[in-house]
């Protein structure tokens, strides 16, 4: 369901229905299934897959596969793609702060890593 203008209500407005209401119902269900659902702050994949995420918080917590290298990139292709650190054994820390084309609210895929996460704290 797409996400669709709700009813705007005035001082003694008694047009209250339930079909008029299910408009708020169907906007906060196509707003979460736009927002969160397909970029969930937290995935876990397969080693070849790659992940997207909206940025949101500082810190990017994730464990890299092995026999790959961990890559943020720019699905746009403007920016640069950046090569993290190793961690196949453990979880490693990454300041997204770092990426000079990286801004809050945009979009960003990772590959080469199992475990992938955003936090507000190292």
């Amino acid at each position: 369901m797409a996400y669709a203008n709700p009813p705007r209500w005035g001082h003694g407005d008694r047009t209250v229905s339930a079909a008029r209401m299910q408009i708020y119902s169907d906007d906060l269900t196509a707003l979460y299934a736009a927002m969160v659902a397909d970029h969930t702050a937290i995935r876990q994949t397969e080693a070849s897959d790659t992940l997207a995420f909206v940025n949101l918080w500082r810190w990017l917590h994730y464990q890299s596969a092995s026999d790959e290298t961990a890559t943020l990139s720019d699905p746009a292709g403007v920016g640069e793609d950046v090569t993290l650190g190793d961690s196949e054994s453990a979880m490693a820390s990454y300041d997204l702060s770092q990426v000079a084309w990286l801004t809050t609210g945009q979009v960003y895929t990772l590959t080469g890593v199992v475990y992938a996460s955003e936090d507000w704290e190292s």
